[in-house]
C-alpha cells in the first residue's frame, strides 16, 4: 500500500500557554526574570496560529515522512531485482556446465544431441541474464530529496503555491520558504512548498512535476 499525503488541522492551544515574546522580554529586562523555557514558549504556535487564522491546513509530518520514503523507494530502481538476477545467472551457469559435462561423458548420439541443445539454451539464457544484470546496474535510477530556498529555486512555482506563501508571509514576515523536491536522475518530481519560522516547519503545498501545468497534487 502506497503512502498517502494527509492534511491535518493544527490543534488549538490553550491561551494560557501562548505567552508572547513581549511579555517574556519585559519580565527578563525589567523584572529580572528569565523564563527557562522562553525560546520554546515564544516559538510555540506562532506560525501555527498564522496557518489556522489563514485557513491553511498543512500536511501532517508523519504522512510527509512516509510519502517521501515511499517515493524514493519507488523511483530508486528496485534493488530487489538484483537478487533474482544473480540467482538466475548462477543457475543457468550451473546448467550450462552440467550440460557440457554430460555431453562429453555420455555415449550415444541422441543423448549428445539433447545435451548439446540443452547446453546451448543454457548458455544463451546465462548470457541474457548477465546482460540484464549489467543493464540494471548501469540504468539504476538515483532518487533523493533536495531542499532549495525559494529565492534560489529556478523552476516555475504555480500560482496557488505562491498565493499560499504570500498569505503566510504577510502574517509572519520572518517566515522563510523552501522547495523540497524529489530528484530522479535530475528530473524534478513532487515539489513541496515548505515554510519555516520560529522553530516550526510545515509542508503546505505540493504539485505535480514534471511539466509546466503544475496542478495541486493533494
Amino acid at each position: 500500500m502506497s503512502a498517502v499525503l494527509e492534511r491535518r488541522p493544527l490543534p488549538e492551544l490553550d491561551p494560557q500557554d501562548l505567552m508572547t515574546e513581549s511579555v517574556l522580554n519585559y519580565a527578563h529586562e525589567t523584572l529580572g526574570y528569565h523564563h527557562p523555557k522562553k525560546e520554546h514558549l515564544c516559538k510555540e504556535g506562532s506560525l501555527a496560529k498564522s496557518l489556522r487564522v489563514s485557513g491553511i491546513i498543512p500536511f501532517s509530518h508523519d504522512s510527509v515522512r512516509d510519502y517521501k520514503k515511499a517515493q524514493v523507494k519507488k523511483f530508486q530502481g528496485s534493488k530487489d531485482v538484483a537478487l533474482p538476477l544473480i540467482k538466475a545467472v548462477v543457475i543457468f551457469l550451473a546448467l550450462a556446465m552440467g550440460a557440457v559435462l554430460i555431453r562429453y561423458s555420455v555415449d550415444g548420439a541422441v543423448i549428445r544431441q539433447i545435451t548439446e541443445v540443452f547446453g546451448i539454451v543454457s548458455v544463451v539464457l546465462f548470457v541474457a541474464s548477465f546482460i540484464s544484470f549489467a543493464i540494471w546496474g548501469i540504468t539504476e535510477r538515483q532518487a533523493s530529496w533536495n531542499l532549495v530556498p525559494l529565492k534560489d529555486y529556478q523552476s516555475p512555482v504555480p500560482g496557488f503555491a505562491l498565493a499560499t506563501a504570500k498569505e503566510i508571509h504577510q502574517r509572519v514576515p520572518k517566515a522563510t520558504f523552501s522547495i523540497d523536491e524529489l530528484l530522479v536522475k535530475n528530473v524534478q518530481r513532487d515539489p513541496f512548498l515548505v515554510v519555516e519560522g520560529d522553530g516550526e516547519t510545515y509542508y503546505v503545498e505540493v504539485w505535480e512535476e514534471p511539466g509546466y501545468e503544475q496542478k495541486r497534487k493533494a
